[in-house]
C-alpha cells in the first residue's frame, strides 16, 4: 500500500484537510487534531429541544420513551399512564446525546395551566419544534395551541398515536387478521377523519398516524424522516436517532461517511508507538456498532421487544463480528505495523491511506449487517403482531 514518491504531505492537505490546512499552518499538528476532534464532536454539543404537548393519556410518555429507544420500565424513563402526570415542563435527554431534549409540557387548559396563561408559562422560542399528540381526534385546545405555534413561525406536527390499538380492535369487529390493503384503508380513514378535524389548521404534510411500539411501521419513519429534514442541526439528529429502517440506516452511513476523512487525519498525526493511530480507527468501529444498534445492550434490548428467541439471538451476536471481519482488521493492523514510526512525511501519508480504507471497509460490513439485523428484528415483530 506504499505510495510512489512524488506524494507530499501538501498533496494530503490539498485533498482532504483543505478546510483545517490554516489551522495546520498557525497552531502545528497538536492544532489540527484538536480542530478536527472539535468538530467531529459537533454533533454532540448541538442543543435540539422538542416539546411535545397533548392531554393525559394521549400517548407523549410512550413517544418519548421510544425516540428515546427505551421501554416503559427503563431507568431514566418518562412514567407513563392515563392520569395527568405532568404538572410541570419535565425534560427527558436522550441516552446517546443529552443535548438531544424531549421536553413534557402540561397539558393547555388545566386547572394549573389555563389557556389565557399558557403562553407566558411557556417559552415555544425555546423549541426547535413542538409535537401535539393525541390517542383520537384532536381538542380545541390542541387546535388553538398549532395556531399559536403557527403565529411565531416554528415548526409542529400533529402525531396520532396508538393506531396498533386501532388495528386490533378492526380485526376484533371483524373476527380475522387485516390485510395490508385493509390496514392501508383503516389508516386512511383515520387521516381523512383527522383532517377534517383540523381543517381550520394547516395539517396535510405534518399529521402522522403512528403506534409508539412500532417504531418501523406506519407513520413513525416519515415523522422522523421530517424531524431530520426540517432543522439545521440534521446531522446531529441523524446521529442520535436510532435507524430502524434501511432508509435510516443508508442516511447514517452517508453522514459518518463525511466523518472519515477526519478520523484518517486524526489518525494519521497520532504517534505511531503504543498503536495510538490504530486505537483512534478501532474507537471509530465501536462507534459504528453503537450507531447501528449492533453492541451488545442494544442487540438484547431490541431482540426481547421483537420476539427474537435465544438461539435467534445468539446468531445475531455471531454475526456481529463474523470471521471474516475480524481477519480484514488483522490485516489491517499487520499493514499498520510494517509503517516505520521515524519519517513522518511518509507515515502521515500511508496511514491516512490506510485509515480511510479500514474505516470504509468497516462501515460497508457494519452497515450491511445492520440491515441483516433489522430485517431479523422486523420479521420478530411481524410474527408477534400476528399472534
Amino acid at each position: 500500500m506504499a505510495q510512489g514518491s512524488g506524494t507530499s504531505l501538501k498533496e494530503l492537505t490539498s485533498k482532504s484537510i483543505v478546510s483545517f490546512a490554516d489551522t495546520y499552518t498557525r497552531n502545528g499538528i497538536k492544532g489540527l487534531t484538536d480542530a478536527i476532534t472539535d468538530n467531529l464532536d459537533a454533533w454532540r454539543n448541538t442543543d435540539i429541544n422538542i416539546a411535545l404537548a397533548g392531554k393525559a393519556g394521549a400517548g407523549k410518555s410512550t413517544f418519548i420513551n421510544a425516540i428515546r429507544g427505551l421501554d416503559g420500565d427503563s431507568p431514566g424513563a418518562a412514567p407513563t399512564g392515563t392520569i395527568e402526570t405532568t404538572t410541570e415542563i419535565t425534560p427527558y435527554k436522550h441516552p446517546l446525546n443529552p443535548k438531544l431534549v424531549l421536553i413534557d409540557l402540561p397539558g393547555v387548559g388545566t386547572n394549573l395551566f389555563p389557556k389565557e396563561t399558557y403562553k407566558q408559562e411557556i417559552d415555544f422560542q425555546m423549541f426547535d419544534f413542538l409535537i401535539i399528540v393525541s390517542e383520537k381526534r384532536f381538542s380545541e385546545n390542541d387546535i388553538w395551541l398549532a395556531k399559536e405555534i403557527e403565529k411565531i413561525k416554528k415548526k409542529f406536527y400533529f402525531v396520532r398515536t396508538k393506531f396498533g390499538s386501532d388495528l386490533k380492535n378492526e380485526e376484533r369487529k371483524r373476527n380475522r387478521n387485516l390485510t395490508s390493503e385493509e390496514k392501508i384503508l383503516v389508516k386512511q380513514t383515520i387521516r381523512d377523519d383527522i383532517e377534517v378535524n383540523l381543517k381550520t389548521v394547516n395539517c396535510k404534510k405534518n399529521l402522522f398516524i403512528i403506534d409508539s411500539f412500532e417504531r418501523g411501521q406506519f407513520d413513525f419513519p416519515g415523522l422522523e424522516e421530517m424531524l431530520k429534514n426540517d432543522t439545521v442541526k440534521r446531522e446531529a439528529m441523524i446521529l442520535t436517532l436510532q435507524a430502524v429502517t434501511e432508509q435510516a440506516i443508508n442516511e447514517k452511513k452517508t453522514v459518518l461517511e463525511g466523518r472519515i476523512w477526519k478520523i484518517a487525519t486524526r489518525a494519521a498525526f497520532a504517534p505511531r508507538v503504543n498503536d495510538a493511530d490504530i486505537a483512534i480507527l478501532k474507537n471509530e468501529k465501536e462507534f459504528y456498532l453503537t450507531q447501528f444498534s449492533l453492541d451488545e445492550e442494544s442487540l438484547r434490548h431490541d431482540a426481547q421487544v421483537s420476539n427474537i428467541e435465544d438461539d435467534q439471538l445468539a446468531e445475531l451476536f455471531k454475526n456481529k463480528n463474523t470471521e471474516e471481519d475480524k481477519k480484514r482488521e488483522q490485516s489491517y493492523v499487520d499493514e499498520f505495523e510494517k509503517i516505520f514510526p521515524f519519517l513522518p512525511i511518509r507515515n502521515h501519508i500511508k496511514t491516512y491511506r490506510l485509515g480511510k480504507q479500514f474505516l470504509q471497509d468497516t462501515l460497508n460490513s457494519v452497515v450491511e449487517r445492520a440491515i441483516e439485523v433489522n430485517r431479523t428484528l422486523a420479521s420478530g415483530i411481524a410474527e408477534k403482531c400476528t399472534d
